[in-house]
């Protein structure tokens, strides 16, 4: 609630860092619950209203009050726009998560909060204003796509050090820890932004190679007599 109050009263700057810190919270809070196995229906619903919120409502009011503000009921629309496809990712997560144990089925949606977030942020600090509208657009509109898209990312990640080094988002997050201790406000852009790239190229190159395989041992004819 604390991001959204900021929005509205024009602090920017502020609002970005709770989204931030919500997000991380979110990841603490499930790894806790499945730590100490203390995971409930309940619980599985009240995290999906509280992303609702966090990556859903929030980062579209800060889009709006950054971004599109001067773009009139255009600016709405768009800036609800991304409310509505977090709110369309939650639900698709929420058919989809007993599919497969080890991947999600789509792009999370709090990295790709922390996209539009740590970009705030990283303007704020570089430019000292906030440029690149369209940008920023096209940044929603491909991060809302690939919510919603096959796109297959590990699940579980951070859970022990052998995954933190194999798996792709694990390497995104050493990369953005390394990032951060020299540059911590550019760290939410970084981390966010190296986790979807990195994720996009996995899927792409086991795409590739499974595409190749194919050609390589095609699936044999059906032989069944007529």
């Amino acid at each position: 609630m604390r991001a959204i109050i900021f929005a509205f009263q024009g602090q920017v700057v502020a609002s970005a860092y709770f989204i931030t810190i919500a997000t991380l919270v979110d990841i603490l809070d499930g790894v806790a619950a499945r730590l100490l196995h203390a995971g409930s229906a309940f619980g599985e619903h009240m995290d999906t209203l509280s992303d609702a919120v966090t990556v859903g409502v929030a980062p579209g009011i800060l889009l709006y009050a950054v971004y599109f503000k001067g773009w009139g009921a255009a600016g709405v629309l768009i800036a609800s726009g991304w409310t509505v496809s977090v709110l369309a990712r939650l639900a698709y997560f929420a058919s989809t998560e007993e599919r497969d144990p080890l991947y999600f089925v789509g792009l999370p949606s709090p990295p790709a909060a922390n996209v539009i977030s740590g970009f705030v942020l990283f303007s704020s600090r570089v430019w000292h204003h906030y440029p690149y509208a369209w940008l920023v657009l096209a940044v929603m509109v491909m991060l809302s796509f690939l919510m919603l898209s096959n796109l297959r990312m590990e699940k579980g990640a951070f859970f022990t050090p052998k995954r933190l080094v194999r798996s792709w988002p694990g390497r995104a997050a050493l990369i953005g820890v390394v990032f951060a201790a020299v540059y911590p406000w550019a760290a939410p852009f970084v981390i966010a932004s190296a986790l979807v790239i990195l994720v996009i190229t996995r899927d792409l190159l086991v795409r590739a190679r499974n595409l190749t395989a194919e050609k390589k041992f095609p699936a044999p004819a059906d032989s069944s007599s007529e």
